[in-house]
Formats: C-alpha cells, structure tokens, sequence
C-alpha cells in the first residue's frame, strides 16, 4: 500500500506537459499579493513530500564541487529574473546513472548524475537546465498536478523510488499507465524556445539547444532512457528542426561567444561518472558501465580511472557468468556487432564458456594494466590483477601483484587483510572461491 501510495505522488509531481486553466503564471504566483489556491498548495505539497522521501533515500548526492558548479551556471541562467525567481529554483544532483533531468511542482529541479556522462560541455548542461527551468517559469508541473489529480495519470514519466534485486536505490523511470498525450508536444515546445532565449540571454550559444538533442538521439539504445523527457515527444528530429529554424529566424545577427572554458565542465563530469560506474557495478549493470565508458574515452582518452572500470565491467561478467542475461548482453550483436553468440541452451552455454570466458580475464587484465600506465597509475588495479592470477591457479603471481599494491599503498585501510590473504598464499592455504568475490 505504502509503494503504492508513492507510485501515486510521484505519478503526479513530476514535470508533465498538459494545459490547464485557472493556474495562475509563475510571475503572478510570485507576487506580493498572491496567495495559492488550495490546489496549488497541494501540489507543492506532494512535491516536498518527494523530495523528503528521495532525501531520506540517500538518493540526493550530495558533492560540493558539483553542486557549486551547477548553481553556477543556474545563477548565470536566472541572472535577470527577480530575486524570487532564484530563490523558488532550486537544484539537486540524484544519484542516478539514467540520462534525464526533471522538475518538480515545488520549483526543483533533478539532474541526475548519469546526465552528465552524456554531454559533451557546459553549454549543453547549460540548455538542459534552461529548458527545465521554463517548465517551472511556465508552471507546466503544478498545471498538470491539478489537471490530473483526481485520475492520477501523470502523461509524461512516472518518477519513482524503486529498489534493484539486490538493494540498491534509485529513482527509476517507468512509463504513465497512459501512452504520453499529444497535447505535451505544445509544452514541450514552449519549454525548448523559452529555454532557448534564456540560453541566449545567459551568454551561451544557441546552437546549445539544438546540439543537445541531436546528442542526446545519438545515444546507444541500451543507454538512452526510453522514458526520460527527451524521449519522443516531440520527436527529436522535430524539436531540432525548430529550434534549428528559430535560430535562422531570430539569433543569425547575434555575434557567437568566445569559446567557453570547459575545464570545470569536464572535472565535474569525470567525478560524477566515477559515482555512476560504482552503482552501475552494485546493480551488476554491466553492459551500461562499458557503454558509458566507450563513450567517456574520447574526451578522458588517458583516464587510469575509465581503463580500471572497463576491467571491473570485464571482471564483474567473468564473476557472475551463470547469469545469463548479462551474457546475452554482453555478447551479443548490440554490445560486440561482429560477435554472435548466443546462451540459449545449456551445449551453447558451455561452449561458449570454453572458449569466451578466459577471454574476459584476459580483457579485464589488460585494462588493469592500462589503468597503473595511465597518468599516476590507480593503484587499486594491483589487487584485482591479484585476483585474476588467482582465477587462474597462479599464486605466485598473485602474491607479487598483493605485495607491490602493499609496498605502494602503506596506508592501505585493508592492509591486515590483505596481509593475511598474502601469508594464506604463501602457505597454500588459500580458499580461492572465497577471495575471488568482490569485497
């Protein structure tokens, strides 16, 4: 009941792109004078109950760095708005890897840590936020909160909290029990071209707007939120080709900005993406960490961190190979297009067990390798280089791989541990299974 009831708010609070009469504009709604009608205030209200629910979840990430970045660039957006505007708006990191943004009836707005992975600079971010920030401005949320209350069909996404097979949190998308309506289409519009003159107001280049969804429709499948609000409505084609248009139509004469300092940009996106490779690996999500990694490697081309990931996702398939979706995934033509390989019978499991399966290890090493040759070397790489000597009955080297990450590491917080997983090699005493899984 309890799950159900949250399922309920959520599928009314999120931003969703109906029309509805008696809402007063956000300008109105900010004055002096006004005061919230009695649905409005249930509205904020069902929002602040979300926001408590998802803070209590630890799902909220909480980085300084980050989180004064992002502000940064919301002060620079709302530069020209009434204080109230500021001080309405507000901006949380959640802690999820999915592509997607939102906002809420409450003026917040949700960019999710795996939005990030997929954008290339500030100015992309920079018109993601300005077009969630016209959904609140147009108060597109608190119109279909109270167009919707009484079916509780939120006709856009359905944000909720959900839990994977194995506990670990997330705010996960699923679609409205409704296909999402073609009167969105007019919202979303509004929010693309109202977001774009804030784009531009804010100093940013237009072409932003429009380069952000060509970028976000160029994603992987597997990737790509089917559900997130960038989906399909409009379509992506759509919404560039008009925002291409008002950019012919009103911005030609606008002389282009200098060429914007990415440095934070992109400090910002390498500890966020380490945030999402970390719970793509608890959820076992592994066919998303390499993708995201493949597409992290042009603009991090000699990160130790993504080269040791690529050898945890490589690893993570190697431990948990009798799960066989993930080999599906993992071998089939979407993840590797000149492979084939099937699981759909026990003669075919094993025989690609026979000949696949040290392969991964292979992999997985070599990406360690790559990741203590990159830049200072990450260090962690020695002991799951440890690990992969083990999986192959070779203790002495994984002896030596144990006592050079010791020798390199005296501050280890694992050290007792680890020296008497040394001394159980040494003296063959060594449960093997038990020291191949994770810790």
């Amino acid at each position: 009941m309890q799950k159900l009831l949250w399922l309920c708010i959520a599928a009314c609070i999120l931003t969703a792109c109906a029309t509805s009469s008696g809402v007063k504009s956000y300008q109105a709604s900010l004055a002096d004078d006004y005061q919230l009608s009695d649905e409005e205030r249930w509205a904020v209200k069902q929002a602040d109950l979300y926001l408590e629910k998802l803070t209590q979840q630890g799902l909220i990430y909480r980085q300084p760095e980050a989180q004064a970045y992002i502000e940064s660039i919301e002060a620079r957006l709302l530069a020209n708005d009434p204080p109230r505007y500021r001080e309405h708006i507000r901006l949380y990191l959640a802690r999820d890897p999915s592509v997607n943004a939102s906002a809420l009836a409450n003026g917040v707005i949700f960019l999710n840590t795996g939005l990030f992975s997929a954008l290339e600079n500030e100015q992309q971010l920079a018109a993601i936020l300005a077009h969630e920030i016209a959904h609140i401005t147009e108060r597109h949320n608190v119109k279909n909160v109270i167009s919707t209350k009484n079916s509780l069909m939120a006709g856009h996404v359905l944000d909720v909290i959900t839990t994977t097979a194995i506990g670990v949190g997330g705010i996960g998308y699923l679609p409205s029990a409704l296909s999402i309506a073609d009167h969105s289409q007019s919202a979303e519009s509004d929010a693309d071209q109202l977001g774009l003159q804030r784009l531009v107001a804010a100093g940013y280049p237009p072409t932003a707007m429009p380069d952000v969804f060509a970028k976000l429709q160029s994603l992987p499948r597997l990737t790509a939120n089917s559900y997130s609000i960038f989906s399909s409505h409009p379509s992506h084609p759509q919404r560039i080709a008009e925002l291409r248009q008002s950019i012919a139509r009103d911005y030609a004469s606008i002389a282009a900005p200098a060429p914007a300092d990415n440095t934070t940009f992109t400090q910002i996106k390498a500890l966020l993406m380490e945030q999402n490779a970390k719970m793509y690996l608890l959820r076992r999500d592994y066919l998303k960490l390499r993708m995201m990694l493949e597409q992290a490697k042009d603009s991090y081309p000699d990160s130790d961190k993504i080269a040791f990931y690529q050898g945890e996702a490589a690893w993570g398939v190697y431990q948990h190979w009798s799960e066989q979706q993930i080999l599906s995934h993992w071998f089939n033509a979407e993840s590797d297009p000149e492979t084939t390989v099937k699981t759909d019978n026990n003669e075919q499991n094993s025989e690609v067990e026979e000949t696949l399966k040290p392969q991964l290890l292979d992999n997985a090493e070599a990406f360690y390798l790559q990741a203590l040759n990159n830049g200072d070397g990450y260090l962690p790489s020695y002991k799951r280089l440890a690990k992969i000597a083990l999986a192959r009955g070779q203790p002495a080297t994984a002896e030596s791989w144990l006592t050079r990450y010791l020798d390199s590491k005296p501050d280890a917080r694992e050290r007792r541990r680890l020296e008497r997983m040394l001394e159980k090699i040494k003296t063959n005493t060594l449960s093997t299974k038990t020291h191949l899984e994770e810790k």
